[in-house]
């Protein structure tokens, strides 16, 4: 098993709580922690908008919206006060959950908590699988390369292909993690194509 598979396991079950004054490494073992926590605790992170990214480090509850100045209710046929009326029943996941953790940098480079909201809002967390969130199923550059290879030279499912990386790694990948992370997004014209 790969030794960062095994530590971002550990961590996930012996991951402490996060405190305001806590103090980590690096900016990555800081995500890496914070992710781990979110595992621990059924949801998943995302990156805030931070003014500098160099020194501060803002994490979000995967959830979490923008701050919206159109306030149209989300049934279907409301509408608001400039008149503008819903088309279709609104299906948004996103709330406005208030969970959100900020680092910053000191000048020991060091990162250091400096803002916790550690509360969920507006959503059920017990009984989520904290898995079905992509950014939990994390993929190691090792296993990447071999998931590629496996893609290129294998006329196999993704399933299967996710299958193989999951028994060699220790990972927890779907079909659907090989489908999205062996395709090229950054093609010109719209157009996708398989990395080969």
């Amino acid at each position: 098993m790969d030794p960062a598979t095994t530590v971002s396991s550990t961590l996930a079950v012996n991951a402490p709580a996060l405190y305001v004054g806590m103090e980590l490494e690096s900016a990555a073992r800081a995500r890496e922690f914070v992710n781990a926590y979110a595992i621990r605790h059924n949801f998943a992170v995302k990156n805030g908008d931070v003014y500098n990214k160099n020194k501060s480090l803002l994490l979000l509850c995967k959830c979490a919206k923008l701050p919206s100045t159109r306030r149209l209710q989300p049934t279907k046929g409301a509408t608001d006060d400039e008149g503008l009326n819903r088309q279709k029943e609104f299906r948004s996941m996103l709330c406005d959950c208030p969970w959100m953790v900020r680092f910053k940098k000191q000048l020991n480079d060091t990162w250091i908590v400096t803002q916790l909201v550690d509360h969920h809002e507006n959503h059920q967390l017990q009984g989520i699988n904290p898995l079905a969130y992509p950014e939990n199923r994390s993929l190691t550059p090792e296993a990447r390369e071999t998931m590629l290879d496996l893609v290129r030279h294998l006329n196999a499912s993704y399933t299967s292909i996710a299958s193989v990386i999951n028994t060699t790694y220790g990972l927890s990948l779907l079909g659907r993690d090989v489908y999205n992370r062996s395709y090229d997004y950054t093609q010109k014209h719209g157009t996708l194509s398989k990395i080969l």
